[in-house]
């Protein structure tokens, strides 16, 4: 359980440290991107080297099997997605930073965080209560629904977060454009 929560710090304390330091909108979005490839590499290393496996689930009975799952695959893809985002994001903002065409820093750090915190609240709860869940949807109990509901709406959350930034990414183009043309 203890091992589950280690990378969900990771991924709160990397960007806090550096908004107290107050790094640019694209520094926390390249560090959430590095810190999401490294989460990555280590699950497909621990799940696919069973010593690791029995190491990291000692409280845990391991299941043998598991490493050799479509699970492996399937997370290493859903994390190494969400560091594309994010690194697409940095890039973007990165080259608005450079052209000084970023006019939203602080609404942008805000959709920043809440799309990060949003995405982290829909995947922590699978994480914590990993031991718990059922593999199968149907063996699911009705305790998980109000989790479900959760879920969802954080993920709805995360869309309108990701909306937001997108919009304010944009605005800052047309108005360094609108600015250039009345130069």
């Amino acid at each position: 359980m203890l091992y589950a929560l280690l990378p969900v710090a990771l991924l709160i304390i990397v960007p806090l440290a550096e908004q107290l330091r107050r790094a640019r909108p694209f520094m926390l979005f390249a560090l959430v991107a590095a810190v999401y490839v490294v989460l990555a590499g280590l699950t497909v290393a621990i799940f696919r080297t069973p010593a690791l496996l029995d190491w990291v689930t000692q409280p845990v009975t391991s299941d043998r099997t598991y490493h050799d799952t479509y699970y492996v695959v399937s997370h290493a893809n859903f994390t190494l997605s969400l560091a594309l985002i994010f690194a697409v994001i940095a890039l973007i903002t990165w080259g608005q930073t450079k052209a000084h065409a970023l006019y939203y820093t602080r609404l942008t750090t805000f959709a920043f965080w809440g799309l990060h915190l949003s995405i982290l609240g829909t995947a922590i709860a699978p994480v914590v209560l990993q031991t718990n869940m059922p593999r199968r949807y149907a063996d699911y109990q009705e305790v998980f629904d109000g989790l479900n509901r959760i879920t969802s709406l954080l993920s709805f959350a995360a869309f309108l977060f990701l909306c937001m930034l997108a919009v304010l990414l944009l605005l800052s183009i047309v108005r360094r454009i609108s600015k250039r043309s009345h130069d």
